[in-house]
């Protein structure tokens, strides 16, 4: 067995074993196309996240050195030209913000978590180069299909995480998000938190949760050099246009313009993309689209020759996953990343 392949089969989500990956893997030798330094601030204890970050960048190739600050040391790294953070000159530097520590007790306000979050991000941008990584904070509650009552602690640190989004997609030249919170719903809260080590030891997270953090660290890391592998899965059946169309054929597809596209678009998008989504329906692209065809057939006929275009290249596609199928295993769109085909 290859150490390539003891990578892509170990189970990412027992440090044992991966511990046992990267040691085979190293021995055989691996094919490491680019370096990343990482630098990790943060005022929780992430103990094995820096094992789980070279699990995941390695197996892209990727041979990364994570380096984490000694604990609770934020400002003071930052700040001083001769700490460990400024000598390391690392591509990605990575805020690892628990909520305790940082708003320091439940009945603040939420103004007041942002105005000290606002400073310590704008610190980091100016007194480091490197790209920034920051979480949202994780609600101390599973939530609920209600919104959190505001002044409410779940209330306070939903307003917070809503902030957060709302910074990095204003500079999202230099800010990336790692959502903690919603790392925690989709792995459930028993495997993704430990509540007894929290208390004991600030190490509030499970094995689970930290190999899915450093997966998304892995994957800004390869971003950042470029070595990122973009997918764009178009399932546009039923959306764009009535039918299968790889069942119907572009021909048996249907193209109205009144009912496909705009209508069935329109009502499935939010219920599709509504949710941790920053979605922009497309129904004024499409009725700019529209106009510029002066007959409803030309309109029909534009999107039918899209229709066939897409057919094609899907094919294409998919001769080439079927070729590559490790590469192709490894090529996942970010979570939260969606392109629209115009």
């Amino acid at each position: 067995m290859s150490g390539r392949v003891g990578l892509e089969e170990c189970d990412a989500t027992k440090l044992v074993d991966v511990l046992s990956a990267l040691e085979t893997t190293r021995a055989e030798g691996v094919n490491v196309r680019a370096e990343c330094a990482i630098y990790v601030l943060t005022n929780i204890t992430v103990n094995g996240l820096e094992t789980f970050i070279d699990f995941h960048a390695l197996r892209d190739g990727v041979d990364v050195s994570v380096q984490i600050a000694p604990f609770n040391v934020l400002h003071q790294e930052l700040v001083s030209e001769t700490s460990q953070l400024h000598a390391t000159k690392p591509n990605l530097l990575v805020l690892a913000l628990g909520w305790e520590g940082f708003a320091g007790r439940f009945d603040i306000v939420p103004d007041d978590v942002v105005s000290r979050l606002e400073g310590l991000f704008d610190l980091a941008a100016s007194k480091s180069a490197a790209t920034i990584a920051v979480n949202t904070f994780v609600l101390p509650s599973a939530p609920t299909e209600r919104a959190p009552a505001a002044g409410s602690v779940s209330g306070t640190i939903q307003a917070v995480n809503d902030w957060i989004r709302d910074y990095v997609r204003a500079h999202r030249d230099r800010f990336f998000l790692c959502d903690w919170g919603g790392y925690v719903q989709d792995i459930g809260r028993a495997q993704a938190l430990d509540s007894r080590y929290a208390l004991m030891a600030k190490a509030p997270f499970r094995p689970a949760f930290l190999t899915r953090y450093a997966a998304d660290l892995a994957r800004i890391s390869c971003a950042l050099l470029g070595l990122n592998k973009k997918v764009l899965v178009l399932d546009c059946d039923n959306t764009l246009w009535g039918g299968v169309l790889g069942e119907d054929g572009p021909d048996g597809i249907k193209l109205d313009p009144d009912d496909y596209p705009r209508q069935r678009l329109l009502c499935g998008a939010e219920r599709v993309f509504g949710y941790r989504t920053a979605w922009r329906c497309p129904g004024d692209l499409l009725e700019k689209q529209r106009s510029r065809c002066a007959r409803s057939d030309a309109y029909t006929s534009a999107l039918s020759d899209a229709a066939k275009r897409l057919c094609n290249n899907a094919d294409q596609l998919g001769k080439q996953s079927r070729k590559h199928s490790s590469a192709g295993r490894r090529a996942k769109l970010g979570a939260r990343q969606f392109c629209l085909c115009r």
